[in-house]
């Protein structure tokens, strides 16, 4: 691992943004599971999870945007 510069913002921007997923994916009832809604929810749930497993371990650089990710 290499050292980083530590950027609160990015951190708390990350982190703001896996808790919005997590809290998306929580709103999707048991009938929608599998849905092309769930598919998206998770998705960006997934990506802003890597984002910030890649943001402690490796540093910024590393991070992705999870609006483009589940776009694509």
């Amino acid at each position: 691992m290499q050292p980083f510069e530590i950027h609160p913002e990015d951190s708390q921007r990350l982190l703001c943004e896996l808790n919005r997923a997590t809290a998306q994916m929580m709103l999707i009832r048991l009938d929608e599971v599998g849905t092309r809604q769930w598919h998206e929810a998770q998705l960006c749930q997934q990506q802003a999870f890597d984002n910030w497993l890649r943001y402690l371990r490796r540093g910024p650089a590393a991070v992705t945007d999870v609006r483009t990710a589940a776009a694509a």
